[in-house]
């Protein structure tokens, strides 16, 4: 799932179908920062 948090910070439309390169860079560079051991969102714990 992709937000706008700014525009929509209910998280009512999701952007992921509208916008797929951007939410594939974010997760590109979540997994580098993360690492890919991180499979579903419940997983992560931010520091």
């Amino acid at each position: 799932m992709l937000f706008n948090l700014k525009e929509d910070p209910s998280q009512q439309y999701n952007l992921a179908t509208k916008k797929p390169d951007k939410l594939k860079s974010m997760i590109t560079e979540f997994e580098q920062i993360r690492g890919k051991e991180y499979t579903s969102i419940e997983a992560l714990e931010l520091h």
